[in-house]
């Protein structure tokens, strides 16, 4: 083997090796300040309902409108809701109001981290990953996505209601 055809050839185990890691959803979710480290493990269940932060408007590969599908979403207590980015490029958080109950958070899949104002967020949700939160006690409960790209940002708003 000539020394150029191994370097290429370790180009491409490595080029490999990075589309394995990211195609497998292994990019891990970040809270503000916190370091990655090993991706949350979220397993489908029948009670999960999912959110979906999508592209609904592109004009000359610019995003016109980006929103949150469905923007209300009743669910019942114990079940798990999963906010998905599907917007490419982007990173996004989603911020609860006041309303979240802390004592009726379930501890599975994973509680959303505390804020110095008292309210909790998701942390960061890059492009393709979700973010996971199990409600049991009873109540509606405002939520904010921020969703950034290179060029701008948007704030949308959703509405959560447990039963």
């Amino acid at each position: 083997m000539l020394k150029g055809e191994a370097k290429h050839r370790g180009w491409i185990v490595l080029g490999l090796g990075f589309l394995l890691l990211f195609a497998g959803g292994a990019w891990p979710s970040l809270s503000y300040g916190q370091e990655a480290g090993e991706p949350e493990k979220v397993q489908a269940t029948e009670n999960a309902k999912i959110i979906t932060m999508l592209v609904t408007r592109i004009s000359s590969d610019r995003v016109l409108s980006i929103e949150v599908f469905p923007p209300t979403v009743d669910v019942h207590r114990g079940d798990t809701v999963v906010w998905l980015n599907a917007v490419p490029g982007t990173m996004a958080s989603v911020m609860f109001e006041d309303s979240l109950p802390a004592e009726g958070m379930c501890d599975l899949p994973a509680r959303p981290a505390a804020m110095s104002n008292g309210r909790y967020t998701s942390g960061l949700i890059p492009s393709g990953n979700a973010s996971s939160l199990c409600l049991d006690g009873p109540g509606t409960c405002r939520y904010r996505v921020t969703i950034s790209t290179q060029e701008t940002g948007a704030l949308l708003n959703g509405i959560l209601v447990v039963r």
